[in-house]
């Protein structure tokens, strides 16, 4: 059996287009790989400048270090501190009116000399007022409690309230000194 010319012309075709398929595949691969390699790359880039100006910025982190740190509380290695943040959150939701309702401590983290101490709220109720004013005498404590992270949604069937959940982390020294 022979394959006519024009038979053999019509597969070399379709040996080309196939091959010219394929090398478009792998192509489109190449440069795909080559565009999340250039992301990876711009962002490596921008992580290592940001990290170079907080070193070049180190004199100034230590001297606000150094002015906050007599603010700091400072316990001794085996006093439980719970029971002290605590009464200072709900203290200070009690006194702008706002409702508490879950809430449980986690475990103390150790950050150079200072300690953290996560205090975590799953649920609150509170008008927004009064919340934003809780939330300043939170701050207005000093640089000892920070909220990283913080949901507020509107209560549906309750107009005017807010519910959400926060974690409010404490920061304390450690010392055998302390009083």
């Amino acid at each position: 059996m022979s394959i006519s010319t024009k038979d053999k012309q019509l597969l070399i075709i379709i040996g080309l287009i196939l091959l010219f398929g394929i090398t478009l595949a792998n192509l489109r691969k190449c440069i795909d790989n080559i565009s999340i390699k250039q992301r990876a790359l711009h962002t490596t880039e921008e992580n290592i400048s940001m990290q170079k100006a907080l070193i070049e910025a180190k004199d100034i982190w230590a001297k606000r270090y150094e002015e906050k740190k007599p603010q700091m509380p400072v316990f001794k290695p085996d006093v439980q501190v719970d029971t002290y943040w605590l009464n200072i959150m709900d203290l200070a939701a009690e006194r702008h009116g706002v409702k508490i309702r879950n809430r449980h401590t986690g475990e103390e983290t150790k950050v150079s000399d200072v300690f953290e101490f996560p205090i975590e709220v799953k649920d609150w109720e509170s008008e927004l007022e009064p919340f934003v004013n809780f939330m300043y005498a939170l701050q207005a404590e000093g640089a000892m409690l920070d909220i990283r992270t913080l949901n507020i949604t509107p209560i549906s069937n309750k107009p005017g309230l807010l519910k959400g959940s926060f974690v409010l982390y404490c920061a304390y020294m450690r010392d055998d000194s302390a009083e």
